[in-house]
Order: C-alpha cells, then sequence, then structure tokens
C-alpha cells in the first residue's frame, strides 16, 4: 500500500514537472479569436519579452506568425510587430481555412516591450475574420533561440 501510494506521488510529480517543462519552452498560442467585420477592426497586443525563465539569456528577437481560419471570406489576415522604430508584418496569404500559418515577422529588438497588431489587408477589408496567433520571444542565435519570458496583454479588441 506504501508503494502504491509512493510510485502514485512520483508520477504526479514527473508528470507536473513536464508540464511545466513544456509551458516554460512552448509557442504562446492565441487560438480562435474574432476580429470584427469592419475594415478598420484590428486587435492589439502589448508583449512583454524578459530574460529567459530563471536564466540569465537575454531577450533578442520577438517573432510572430499568423493564421487565417474560416469563415472565407476576402480579407486577409497580417500579424505587424513595432519595437520603437523597427517593425516587421507578415501576412497569411495561404487562403482562409486551412492550416499553414503565414511566415514569421521578426524584430530584433532585444529585452522590452513591442506592439503586436493583428488587422487585415487587401483590397476588400469587410468581414468579420477568426485567426490565431502564434509568437515567441527568443534568445540570440548562441542559446539556439531559446525561448525568454513572455508577458502577453491584449490592450484592444475589435
Amino acid at each position: 500500500m506504501k508503494y502504491d501510494m509512493f510510485k502514485m506521488a512520483a508520477c504526479g510529480s514527473t508528470a507536473a514537472l513536464l508540464l511545466t517543462y513544456g509551458a516554460a519552452t512552448s509557442a504562446h498560442s492565441i487560438n480562435n479569436e474574432p476580429l470584427g467585420n469592419a475594415g478598420s477592426a484590428r486587435d492589439i497586443y502589448s508583449v512583454s519579452c524578459e530574460n529567459e525563465e530563471g536564466g540569465d539569456t537575454p531577450t533578442f528577437r520577438l517573432s510572430a506568425r499568423v493564421r487565417d481560419k474560416a469563415p472565407v471570406v476576402a480579407p486577409t489576415i497580417r500579424v505587424r510587430i513595432t519595437k520603437g522604430t523597427l517593425a516587421r508584418a507578415a501576412q497569411d496569404n495561404n487562403g482562409d481555412g486551412n492550416t499553414q500559418f503565414s511566415g514569421y515577422a521578426r524584430v530584433e529588438g532585444g529585452n522590452g516591450n513591442y506592439t503586436l497588431w493583428v488587422d487585415k489587408v487587401g483590397t476588400v477589408k469587410t468581414g468579420a475574420e477568426i485567426y490565431d496567433l502564434e509568437l515567441h520571444c527568443e534568445g540570440p542565435v548562441s542559446s539556439g533561440y531559446i525561448h525568454t519570458g513572455t508577458l502577453i496583454t491584449k490592450t484592444q479588441n475589435q
């Protein structure tokens, strides 16, 4: 009986450790976010990138990509990242409702606060959309682009 309780506790601890490790090293995903019908609709996020959790590896860059999900309507979804005078964008040209993300937008701005926009581009911008967003605060190439500390706050929801 004591052995079974010890075994269950050990398995539970191992599972908790693995889940914690997985969360610390995986991408940050925002899924099934609605983007309003208006052509001017945009969601804005504040992303704070800091040193690697529990370590001293600083952030080198913020990378983000977007996926335009169903419904299949004309607007194309874009993600834009800015920090100070630095800016990059990527848009999902793969078509609505597929499983492909856009390429990455990457801004090499180090630790600190970045602003990230998700909006519509193209000649037709009206129509409600649903998107997935994936982002990473990453250390320098010498760290293997290790994921660094990330705090995401949505500051505007359209």
